[in-house]
């Protein structure tokens, strides 16, 4: 539940600056209370794991059971839950803005990539998002 609240937040904070012109601030707050809340849901059942980097660093201190097995275990569970609330929240997501997604598509051209922004983050800069389909090399023939 705190992994979905956190990303429910979060990317609706992004959809809402991008169709008001809104400021990088006004998502950065968003997204600070986005894991207040999220952390704050799920403390009593997980200790506040919202995010599989905290759910790894913990397992591998030991402090998610008794023993390598528990641990091992009870980070699979963290982890498979975290990565289900992200993916549902990203369809209330995209299932609220469906029509603000089309209008931005339509209106303002705006790519394949700049929607897959809405939902995710990566580097940019020296480092390019590519729609390019890796095509497989044929190998010379050998005689």
């Amino acid at each position: 539940m705190g992994t979905f609240f956190l990303c429910l937040i979060g990317n609706a904070a992004v959809h809402e600056s991008v169709l008001t012109g809104g400021s990088a601030f006004q998502v950065c707050f968003a997204f600070g209370m986005a894991v207040s809340f999220g952390v704050y849901i799920s403390a009593g059942v997980s200790g506040g794991h919202i995010n599989p980097a905290v759910t790894v660093a913990m397992a591998s201190l030991g402090r998610l059971g008794d023993g390598i097995g528990q641990n091992a275990g009870m980070a699979c569970v963290y982890i498979v839950s975290q990565i289900l609330g992200a993916f549902v929240s990203s369809f209330f997501v995209w299932l609220a803005y469906a029509p603000a997604e089309a209008y931005l598509i339509e209106k303002h051209n705006m790519s394949a990539i700049g929607m897959a922004g809405l939902y995710a983050t990566w580097p940019t800069g020296e480092f390019e998002v590519s729609q390019v389909r890796f095509q497989t090399r044929q190998s010379p023939d050998r005689h």
